[in-house]
C-alpha cells in the first residue's frame, strides 16, 4: 500500500494553514465593517465550496500526477499496459477515497462556522436597526408633530376671529356702505347712458350685471341660511331670459324664436316687474342686497322693453322672429300658467318631499313658505287664522302665487303692442322703486342706523355658517334635473 510523498503532505499542510487563517482574519472582522449586501453573501457562501473543491482536485491531481507515485509509469518512466492501469487506479482510488473524505469534512464545518458567525452579524445588525426605529421614538415625534399641528389651527382660528372683528368693527362697515352707495350710483349712470345711447346693447350690460350678483347672493344667502330663496320664480326668469338671448338657438332652433320671446316678456313685464311692489324692493345704494333686488326684477323688463321696441342690432332680424308682436290669450294666460304648474311642481317636491327632513331639524332656514307665515305673516294667512280656519301654508302661499301670477299677466297684450303704454308702465315701476328707496332713507335709516349696525355687528359675530360642498351639490343635481326637464317642458309648450 503506498505511502503519500513528502510534497503531497507539505500541501496538505499549507492549505489547511490557509484555510485557518481564513478563519482567525474572520473572527477580525467587526460588526460594523462587514458587508451585508445578499449577493456579497452568496458570493461568500460560493468561495468557501469553491476553495474546498480546488482543495480537493489540486490533492488529487497532485498525488496522481508525481512521477514518483504515478500509477501510469514504470520506474523507468514507461506507460504500463491496459489492464496494470485499471488495477493500479482502482487501488489507488481505494486508498486516497478516506483522505478525501476527512477533508471535506473539515472544510464543511468551516463553512457552517462562517454561516454561524454571518448570521450572528446580522442578528447584531438587526439589533442595532430596532434601536433606530423604536416605536417609542415615533410615537413621541407623531405626538409633536400632531401639537404642532394643533398649535397652528389654533392660531388660524384667533386670527381668523381677528379679522372678523376688524370686519365687523362699525368704521369698516361704514366704508363698505360708502363703496357700495357709489358702486350703486355708478351701476345706475353706465346702465342709462347705455340705455340712452344703445339700447338695443343693454342685454349685454344685463349680462355683466346679473351673473356675478347671482354669484354672490348666493353665497351670502347660504351664510344667512336664505339661499332656498334662489329657488323662486324670479330666478327661473332670469335663466329663461339668459336662454333667450344666448342658449336657445343652439337646442331649439330659431323657429322658437317668436313664441319663446313672447313667454319671456310675459313673464318678465308681469309677475316679475310687479314684484318690485309687491316686496317692496328700494333703490337703495348702500345696501348690496337690496340693490341686488331691484336689478333682479327690473333689469329684466327694461331689456325685453329694449328687444321690443330697439331690435335693430339683435342677433336676430327682430325680437319677435319677423312676426307681429302681438299676444293672444294661450300666448299671454295658457303658456306662462303652465310654465308656473311646472315650476311649483318642483318647488315642492324640493322643499317639501326631498330635504323635509333637513329644513324640519334647521329651523333657521328661511323659505318663501316660511317667510310668508311665520317671519312675515301673509295677510290672508293672517285672515284664516283670525277666522279659526287652518289650512295648510303651502296651499295658501300656492293659492296666492298662482292669482297673483295670473292678474300680472292680464295687461300684458297691451304693453307689447303700445310703445308708450310699455314706457311709461317702466316709468311707473322705477317711481315705485325710488319712494320705497326714500322711505327707507329718511323714515328708518337716519334713525336706525346705529341701532342696526350693533344688531348687524352681533349677528355676525354669532353666525358661524359657511359654504357647506354638501348642500352646493345638493343644489347643483336639484338644478340639472330641473333644467332638462325644463327644456324638454319648452318644446312641449311653445309648440301648441
Amino acid at each position: 500500500m503506498k505511502v503519500l510523498d513528502s510534497n503531497t503532505t507539505q500541501n496538505i499542510a499549507s492549505n489547511s494553514n490557509v484555510h485557518h487563517t481564513d478563519d482567525e482574519d474572520l473572527d477580525l472582522i467587526s460588526s460594523e465593517d462587514y458587508d451585508f449586501d445578499d449577493e456579497e453573501d452568496e458570493d461568500d457562501e460560493y468561495n468557501i465550496l469553491r476553495d474546498g473543491a480546488s482543495f480537493t482536485t489540486k490533492r488529487v491531481t497532485t498525488a496522481s500526477s508525481s512521477p514518483e507515485t504515478s500509477p501510469d509509469m514504470n520506474d523507468n518512466g514507461t506507460k504500463k499496459s491496459g489492464l496494470s492501469d485499471y488495477d493500479e487506479d482502482s487501488s489507488s482510488s481505494s486508498r486516497e477515497l478516506p483522505l478525501f473524505n476527512l477533508f471535506q469534512k473539515f472544510l464543511n464545518r468551516e463553512a457552517i462556522k462562517k454561516l454561524q458567525h454571518r448570521h450572528a452579524l446580522l442578528n447584531n445588525r438587526l439589533e442595532r436597526l430596532k434601536k433606530v426605529v423604536d416605536p417609542k421614538i415615533i410615537r413621541e415625534k407623531g405626538q409633536s408633530l400632531k401639537n404642532e399641528k394643533d398649535k397652528i389651527k389654533e392660531l388660524i382660528k384667533i386670527k381668523k376671529n381677528q379679522l372678523n372683528n376688524h370686519m365687523n368693527a362699525p368704521p369698516f362697515i361704514r366704508l363698505m356702505d360708502k363703496c357700495a352707495f357709489t358702486l350703486g350710483l355708478i351701476v345706475l349712470c353706465a346702465s342709462e347712458f347705455v340705455l340712452l345711447r344703445s339700447p338695443e346693447k343693454l342685454y349685454l350690460w344685463y349680462t355683466a350685471l346679473i351673473i356675478p350678483l347671482m354669484v354672490f347672493r348666493f353665497f351670502m344667502y347660504h351664510k344667512a341660511k336664505y339661499h332656498y330663496f334662489m329657488l323662486d320664480f324670479c330666478y327661473l326668469c332670469q335663466f329663461l331670459l339668459l336662454f333667450y338671448l344666448f342658449g336657445h338657438k343652439y337646442i331649439f332652433g330659431t323657429s322658437v324664436t317668436p313664441s319663446l320671446f313672447k313667454l319671456v316678456f310675459a313673464l318678465t313685464n308681469g309677475p316679475l316687474a310687479w314684484g318690485t311692489i309687491i316686496w317692496r324692493n328700494s333703490l337703495v345704494f348702500h345696501d348690496v342686497d337690496k340693490l341686488t333686488s331691484v336689478v333682479l326684477h327690473l333689469c329684466p323688463p327694461i331689456v325685453t322693453y329694449c328687444l321690443r321696441w330697439y331690435p335693430n342690432s339683435f342677433p336676430f332680424e327682430q325680437a319677435c322672429g319677423g312676426e307681429a308682436c302681438t299676444l293672444d290669450f294661450k300666448q299671454t294666460i295658457v303658456i306662462p300658467v303652465l310654465l308656473y304648474v311646472f315650476w311649483q311642481f318642483f318647488y315642492y317636491i324640493k322643499t317639501e318631499v326631498i330635504d323635509l327632513k333637513k329644513l324640519e331639524n334647521d329651523k333657521d332656514i328661511m323659505t318663501s313658505l316660511r317667510w310668508m307665515s311665520v317671519k312675515q305673516p301673509h295677510p290672508l294667512y293672517k285672515l284664516c287664522l283670525r277666522h279659526g280656519i287652518k289650512l295648510d301654508p303651502v296651499i295658501i302661499l300656492m293659492a296666492v302665487q298662482m292669482a297673483y301670477t295670473v292678474l300680472t299677466l292680464i295687461t300684458l297684450p297691451l304693453l307689447i303692442s303700445s310703445f308708450w303704454l310699455h314706457t311709461f308702465f317702466l316709468i311707473g315701476i322705477f317711481i315705485c322703486v325710488s319712494w320705497n328707496g326714500a322711505s327707507y332713507y329718511f323714515d328708518y335709516f337716519s334713525e336706525s342706523y346705529s341701532k342696526r349696525l350693533h344688531s348687524d355687528i352681533q349677528k355676525d359675530s354669532h353666525d358661524k355658517n359657511s359654504l357647506k360642498i354638501g348642500s352646493f351639490y345638493a343644489f347643483l343635481k336639484f338644478f340639472t334635473l330641473f333644467f332638462a326637464s325644463l327644456f324638454l317642458y319648452l318644446k312641449v309648450i311653445l309648440s301648441i
